[in-house]
C-alpha cells in the first residue's frame, strides 16, 4: 500500500455552498521528492503501479507548452526510491501525463510521436500493455484523436477513458473533458462531458476514480479560482449526472498553478503538481477519494 507523505499540521479545507459550508481537516501538502537530481528539474503527474512500488511521472525541460517532456520511472527499493530513468516506451518524442490503469495492465499517456509515419504537431492518446512483466509497443488511440491536443488520459476499472482535448468541434471552452467507452482493443467515439463540468474557460488535467464516481481536474478562469493558471476541482457522479464542480480551497489550491491530479492506488493520498515554490514539483497530501466525494456532494 502507498505510504502518504508525512505532514506537520492539519488545516481546514472548506467548501462554501449556498446556505452551508463543509469542512474537513486536511494535512498540509508536502513535496513528493524521494530522490534528488542536480539543478532544478521540473516534475509532474505521479501515477503508481497497483502495489505502489513503481511510480511514473513527467519531466519537463521547462514550464512551457512547447517544453520537451519525458516519462520517467522509479522503483521503491529497500533503501528508498531508485534514480529515475526514462520509461522504456518514452522518447525520443515528447511524452507526458502517464496514467496506470487500476489493474496495472495498461499505461496510458499523451505523445506527439508520429502516427503511421506522419509527423504530428499535436498530442494524441497512446497506451502500452503489460506482458511478461514488460511494457509492449505503444498503440495509438485513433478513435479519440483530433487535429488538436488530447492530453491527460485516465481510465476506470472497466476501461472507460477520460481525457482533456483542445478540439474546437463539440467543445465548450479553451479545453474540455471528454469520455469514451471501451470498444475492442481501444475506445469508441468520445463524448464531451458537457455542463456543469465543462465551461467557457478551460478544463485540463483530469483523473477519475476506479468506480467512476469522482472526477478531479484542473480548471482555469473560474471566478472562485485562486490562480490565473489553474486550480483543482472535484465533481461527483451521483446518479443524476456529474455534480457542479467544487473548488478545493487552501492548502491544496494556492495562487500558483496546481495541475496533474492523481490518487494513490489505495485512494488515500492525492498527488498533484504545483509551482508554489517557484518551480514545477510533485506534491502529496492525505486527501482521499472518500474526502473528495464528501466535499463534492450536492447541497
Amino acid at each position: 500500500m502507498m505510504r502518504a507523505p508525512s505532514v506537520i499540521r492539519l488545516t481546514a479545507l472548506t467548501l462554501i455552498l449556498p446556505g452551508m459550508a463543509l469542512s474537513i481537516q486536511t494535512p498540509t501538502p508536502r513535496p513528493f521528492t524521494p530522490w534528488s537530481e542536480p539543478g532544478q528539474p521540473l516534475f509532474a503527474g505521479a501515477t503508481f503501479s497497483p502495489d505502489g512500488q513503481t511510480v511514473y511521472f513527467t519531466r519537463y525541460s521547462a514550464f512551457e507548452v512547447d517544453a520537451v517532456k519525458t516519462i520517467l520511472v522509479s522503483h521503491r527499493l529497500r533503501e528508498g526510491w531508485s534514480k529515475p530513468e526514462p520509461a522504456p516506451f518514452s522518447g525520443p518524442w515528447s511524452d507526458t501525463t502517464p496514467f496506470v490503469s487500476p489493474d496495472g495492465m495498461r499505461l496510458y499517456f499523451a505523445s506527439n510521436r508520429p502516427v503511421d509515419g506522419r509527423t504530428k504537431d499535436d498530442f494524441d492518446i497512446w497506451f502500452v500493455e503489460r506482458t511478461n512483466n514488460e511494457w509492449g509497443a505503444p498503440r495509438h488511440e485513433s478513435a479519440v484523436a483530433s487535429p488538436a491536443n488530447e492530453l491527460s488520459p485516465a481510465v476506470t476499472a472497466r476501461g472507460v477513458l477520460y481525457f482533456c482535448s483542445w478540439r474546437e468541434e463539440g467543445g465548450l471552452g479553451l479545453g474540455d473533458l471528454w469520455r469514451a467507452d471501451p470498444l475492442g482493443e481501444g475506445h469508441g467515439s468520445p463524448r464531451n462531458l458537457g455542463s456543469p463540468v465543462n465551461g467557457p474557460t478551460g478544463e485540463w488535467g483530469v483523473s477519475v476514480s476506479p468506480d467512476e464516481r469522482l472526477l478531479i481536474f484542473e480548471s482555469s478562469g473560474r471566478t472562485e479560482g485562486l490562480s490565473e493558471s489553474g486550480d483543482l476541482y472535484v465533481s461527483r457522479n451521483d446518479g443524476l449526472g456529474w455534480s457542479p464542480p467544487k473548488h478545493l480551497a487552501g492548502p491544496i489550491n494556492t495562487a500558483a498553478s496546481e495541475l496533474s491530479p492523481r490518487f494513490s492506488p489505495d485512494g488515500r493520498t492525492l498527488y498533484f503538481a504545483s509551482n508554489r515554490r517557484g518551480r514545477l514539483e510533485m506534491w502529496g497530501v492525505s486527501f482521499s477519494i472518500a474526502d473528495a466525494l464528501r466535499l463534492a456532494e450536492r447541497p
